[in-house]
């Protein structure tokens, strides 16, 4: 099975305090899944030392207030080492050999396998795993791919809320295998 991951920060570093992860898991006879979705406090200890970029707060604050608001219920916020804790069981049982997807594997995967090391937990996945979005789409340019993404995308999802971007792009890479097949 792959997966495919999103997340939402307040920073743009390898050190990012992460407000949320969210992923999919998908093959090319099975359509995406959502399968993991947790939200992190960043009062915990986890988050404390992780950068808090002032230029993306205010971006956040530009951002609609369904996405913001998803964010900053209490009541479903984890602990940093508990959230990766679980995420980490979710990918051993659910990644097996393929990939794990990101829109942009030097953000979203960087920054995850940041945080898996500053836990002293081991990433649950290898390197040669890591499967790139951004490049998928780039090669697909002139496909008409691009554009059922672009129409999926906008009807479809709650833009920066990472459940839904993740449940937006594994759907798109699942169909564009399903095509290949």
């Amino acid at each position: 099975m792959h997966l495919m991951v999103d997340i939402e920060t307040m920073a743009t570093s390898d050190n990012a305090s992460i407000m949320a992860i969210g992923a999919a898991v998908f093959d090319a006879k099975t359509p995406p899944e959502r399968g993991f979705y947790q939200t992190i406090s960043l009062n915990d200890i986890g988050n404390e030392h992780r950068e808090i970029d002032p230029k993306t707060v205010m971006w956040w604050l530009s951002q609609e207030k369904e996405a913001q608001n998803s964010l900053i219920a209490e009541e479903t916020r984890k602990k940093f080492r508990e959230t990766f804790l679980m995420f980490g069981e979710f990918v051993e049982k659910n990644l097996g050999k393929d990939g794990i997807w990101a829109n942009g594997v030097s953000f979203d995967l960087g920054i995850l396998r940041h945080a898996f090391e500053q836990e002293n937990l081991p990433v649950p996945w290898r390197y040669n795993q890591e499967c790139c979005m951004r490049t998928f789409r780039l090669t697909e340019k002139y496909n008409i791919f691009d554009a059922k993404w672009k129409k999926f995308k906008k009807e479809n999802s709650n833009f920066h809320n990472a459940v839904e971007d993740e449940d937006a792009q594994a759907c798109y890479v699942y169909y564009i295998i399903k095509e290949k097949e």
